[in-house]
């Protein structure tokens, strides 16, 4: 029983990034998942990390990309998880859900507006962020 516990484990750790590791497309220094004709969620790069980003983003509303203008929707799962250079992050008011663990460990991120169109924060968003001092005057 014990083994088949720890190979379901092992499962889950091989499946959960890869499902972080694809991208859509790049504009600018941000990386999008198309998630519908006319929408978009921020990704990351790759799975491992640290994350490339860091320093302070702005996470555009719109983003044109071929001949679609796509909407920003979502901060995308584990979008920034790792980015330890990330400092500060402004998250526009097209976006409605922010990701499982998507700024899991950005240990540097002091600041991050979250604007009142954000209508679902997944599970661990946040985690291990410490040089956030807290949410709750954020939402």
């Amino acid at each position: 029983m014990k083994n088949n516990y720890l190979l379901l484990i092992a499962l889950i750790a091989l499946l959960v990034p890869t499902t972080a590791s694809a991208y859509s497309f790049k504009e600018g220094n941000l990386y999008y998942n198309i998630t519908s004709d006319s929408t978009i969620e921020v990704t990351c790069i790759r799975a491992t990390y640290p994350s490339p980003y860091s320093g302070d983003i702005v996470i555009p509303e719109t983003v044109t990309y071929g001949d679609t203008t796509y909407t920003v929707t979502a901060v995308g799962e584990f979008a920034f998880y790792g980015s330890y250079g990330l400092t500060s992050i402004v998250i526009p008011k097209t976006v409605t859900v922010i990701g499982t663990s998507s700024f899991v460990r950005c240990r540097n991120l002091t600041s991050i507006d979250i604007p009142n169109s954000v209508t679902r924060i997944r599970s661990t968003s946040f985690a291990e962020c410490t040089g956030l001092k807290s949410l709750w005057g954020l939402l």
